[in-house]
């Protein structure tokens, strides 16, 4: 189980913790007997060591310093069930903890089994045989490259590393160079799209395994194996012919029929797929599958290459310039960012009048469903600890977006996402927009509340903008209270910290923290205040909050008073999200904007 510079690849549990201490490994000696890692923590980090006890269970450890002793952060032990046996499904065998019918293996793409008598009686030790021949020789080939997602990477017994390729088309050259490579991934998956390293297989591939992980195989097949045209043996000018009256052909049944001819658009920003797939995988766009509705667009649920997803399907009255500029942003914005703490767009597909966004699905729905207390059960459900990870969470998906030169424009709580470990993800990105020094907005967004004082009344739009918002949120999330739920919020916020520091904001719906937790909180309201600073030059950079916030070293500054008139201003373009949420059906229109697909 290869390390992917951020956990372990075979133990997808870690992703969970990645975020919290994270330990970041500094270096690798392979020996013939072993591998060892070396790894460092962050600065701030309580101490802490990894060991594997005498059951077999690896376990992390930190140090609590008001108890004085070491607790459990991190276990995973050797689990005895379907897919932890080693090479369970034999070579080029895949095993799938859902598939219990058939003894939970089946081949990869483009295999069959070596004995399928064997395997009828679920014994798949023999494991899996090509189906075509690869065809490679002297250095040319015409194999193509299939990808595998979401697997624990096969054992590296048989895997080289290859350091120097700086991105995974690099990997997919080097792979294809050489004839015996028949696999390759991502070694390090830091970067995003900028992936670091290869993992390349030269023999036979074992103990695979799907997971619940973002991490990819890239299998070689022959050509065979890829659905289109093969290569013929007529002459060029009879192909030109031949297809030149094809396309004549249909577009004369388009106009005959009064059809349009559906064309998946395969553009550059994203990654494209059938509509006859999604209609499958939503039942056809059944109103049983549909989580959300708004005004430009429903949501619907589905199931698509072995994981959840939420498709966007753009509504046909929307199509116009502006809805198609929207939907193109979007994809475009969202196939350069890979970050953790952002909604992730899997896939896109524009096939005649069908425009949809593929967005990976988020069981626990919008921040603002647990924070404001309008649906019975929900707020007790987000603990302080949780809120604290939460906030964290957010801050270092907003430092990434002005990493990368954008600016959100309209971050609030409906605009957070919690997955099934109630991980933060940053999503609604249609209002999202490239910085670009001393320009003003001609299009201003404002949602009531968070909206930056300086944004609203100059159409100064910097980044500053979004550190208003965060900070907004943050007092929020603490708090329990919306912004516009009293008109002075912010100016009583700063009072209430100045006579006592935390104590009257906490959210009363939930037990008093204690400890280290209640510190850490109360340093977060202060890390808030100065964030919705009135001038822009007095609120922190991203970078500085998100440095302020991991670690209890550095000195805060006092947060001024804010004024009373603090974020108000015009209403150019009103985005409202104030209106109270009672029911099951409005808890799924908040879900549409909420998924990063707002209508």
């Amino acid at each position: 189980m290869p390390y992917n510079g951020l956990y372990f690849n075979g133990v997808p549990e870690a992703s969970t913790y990645v975020n919290m201490y994270p330990l970041h490994v500094t270096g690798l000696t392979a020996r013939p007997t072993e591998i060892t890692y070396e790894y460092t923590a962050e600065p701030g980090a309580p101490l802490t060591r990894v060991v594997v006890n005498h059951t077999g269970v690896a376990e992390r450890l930190v140090w609590n310093t008001d108890t004085g002793a070491w607790i459990s952060f991190f276990s995973r032990g050797a689990r005895d069930v379907t897919c932890d046996a080693y090479g369970k499904c034999g070579a080029f065998g895949l095993c799938d903890p859902e598939a219990a019918l058939s003894g939970f293996c089946g081949c990869l793409p483009g295999f069959s089994p070596v004995s399928t008598p064997a395997w009828q009686m679920k014994q798949h030790a023999g494991g899996c045989q090509r189906d075509a021949v690869l065809e490679c020789r002297g250095g040319k080939t015409t194999d193509r490259f299939k990808v595998v997602p979401g697997v624990k990477l096969p054992d590296t017994q048989n895997a080289t590393v290859d350091i120097d390729a700086a991105t995974l088309e690099e990997c997919k050259a080097r792979c294809y160079a050489n004839c015996s490579c028949l696999a390759y991934a991502a070694a390090d998956i830091r970067g995003g799209g900028n992936r670091s390293g290869c993992l390349l297989w030269t023999d036979a591939i074992g103990d695979l395994r799907l997971i619940d992980s973002k991490q990819d195989l890239y299998l070689r097949l022959s050509k065979s194996e890829f659905s289109g045209p093969s290569i013929s043996v007529f002459p060029t000018w009879i192909i030109i012919v031949v297809s030149v009256a094809l396309i004549i052909i249909l577009v004369l049944l388009a106009f005959w029929f009064s059809t349009s001819i559906g064309q998946v658009i395969l553009w550059l920003e994203g990654h494209a797929v059938c509509l006859c797939i999604i209609r499958k995988a939503t039942g056809n766009f059944s109103g049983e599958n549909v989580i959300g509705r708004g005004g430009f667009s429903d949501v619907y649920m589905g199931r698509l290459f072995g994981r959840e997803f939420a498709a966007k399907k753009l509504r046909r009255d929307r199509l116009t310039d502006k809805g198609k500029e929207d939907f193109k942003r979007e994809v475009k914005m969202m196939s350069t960012l890979t970050h953790v703490n952002l909604a992730r767009l899997l896939y896109q597909c524009r096939e005649g009048n069908e425009w949809i966004l593929v967005y990976e699905y988020m069981e626990n729905k919008s921040l603002d469903c647990y924070i404001f207390g309008e649906q019975n059960g929900l707020v007790s459900s987000l603990n302080w600890a949780q809120r604290r990870e939460i906030i964290h969470g957010i801050a270092k998906g907003v430092e990434y977006l002005h990493g990368k030169g954008f600016i959100h424009r309209d971050l609030k709580p409906g605009n957070i996402l919690l997955s099934d470990t109630w991980e933060s993800k940053i999503a609604d990105f249609t209002t999202a927009k490239l910085f670009i020094e001393e320009e003003t907005d001609p299009t201003v967004v404002l949602t009531p509340g968070y909206v930056a004082p300086e944004y609203s009344s100059e159409k100064a739009l910097t980044y500053k903008c979004d550190v208003y918002s965060f900070g907004v949120v943050l007092l929020e999330i603490i708090s329990g209270r919306r912004r516009t739920s009293m008109p002075k919020f912010l100016l009583h916020a700063w009072e209430s910290w100045s006579r006592c520091g935390h104590e009257e904001l906490l959210d009363r719906k939930l037990a008093d923290p204690e400890g280290e937790l209640l510190a850490g909180l109360a340093r977060c309201i202060q890390i808030g205040l100065l964030c919705v600073q009135q001038s822009p030059e007095d609120r922190p950079a991203m970078s500085q909050v998100v440095a302020m916030l991991t670690s209890t070293d550095s000195q805060l500054t006092t947060p001024k008073e804010p004024t009373a008139n603090m974020g108000a201003g015009p209403s150019l373009q009103l985005i409202s999200d104030d209106t109270p949420r009672p029911s099951r059906t409005s808890i799924s229109l908040k879900l549409t904007s909420s998924l990063g697909l707002a209508a």
